[in-house]
């Protein structure tokens, strides 16, 4: 029965996911994913379990972690083209993006200096924010293989019962204790600034999915919704620099 369990949830994850509008819903929801309470903690299935308790737990928290919100760049500087990949860590198919296109964008695009690409981490449920707000606490090539990490193991994590349990062995490898973990996913600092980046992304871009590509260029930009090939990309590029020519007038006969 649980295995059935998993792969309807995965064939329902599957699916685009639609940004919420009810961010204070969404707060209130995030706020008891984790009990830092419980000497054992579990995830919570109820949402309004225990929350008072971890509402003040998280409100006791004066400083925040060493979050890093920074832009994750790949790629030069200077590259023509700018590349945002818009990625929520539950979506399938942006693991897809992250895993198998990705490789072919480095290497047909960032490495030859056409384009430098922007990861923008945006969650769109609850379990996509926790390993978001994770991998935020880490910098650098940790950050990047704490991702891929997460991209690869996406079948087993997203559907355990314990997502705290799911998650650690990933959170340590990266360099984090259970503790730094939990502060990292349950801060109010962090929860509220990467809500903010998210709504700011969303009115920005006018995002409703993920994947989303948006691909900026010649003062234009081409916006890609959905696994993306490397030839849409390449043409989406093209688009970018398509000139209307202008028509000669047809010379006047004498």
């Amino acid at each position: 029965m649980r295995k059935i369990f998993a792969l309807f949830l995965f064939f329902v994850l599957s699916t685009f996911y639609s940004a919420s509008a009810d961010e204070l819903s969404w707060k209130d929801k995030f706020k008891n994913f984790f009990s830092k309470n419980n000497s054992s903690p579990q995830l919570l299935n109820n949402e309004n379990t225990q929350q008072d308790n971890v509402q003040g737990d998280l409100s006791s928290n004066i400083e925040h972690p060493d979050y890093d919100f920074s832009e994750k760049k790949l790629g030069d500087n200077d590259a023509p083209v700018k590349i945002i990949i818009f990625t929520s860590l539950t979506c399938p198919h942006c693991a897809g993006v992250h895993l198998n296109l990705m490789p072919i964008i480095k290497k047909e695009l960032i490495d030859t200096k056409k384009a430098q690409v922007i990861l923008a981490d945006f969650p769109l449920e609850v379990r996509a924010m926790t390993g978001s707000l994770i991998a935020s606490c880490l910098k650098g090539d940790k950050y990047f293989a704490f991702m891929t990490t997460l991209y690869q193991n996406q079948r087993q994590w997203i559907v355990a019962n314990n997502l705290q349990e799911a998650i650690l062995p990933y959170a340590k490898l990266a360099g984090l204790t259970e503790k730094q973990m939990l502060d990292c996913a349950t801060n109010e600092y962090g929860i509220n600034e990467m809500t903010r980046i998210r709504n700011l992304n969303t009115m920005q871009y006018k995002l409703t999915a993920t994947p989303t590509l948006i691909i900026k260029g010649n003062n234009r930009s081409e916006k890609l919704i959905g696994l993306q090939s490397i030839q849409e990309i390449h043409d989406a590029i093209a688009k970018l620099y398509e000139e209307k020519v202008d028509i000669a007038p047809e010379k006047q006969q004498n």
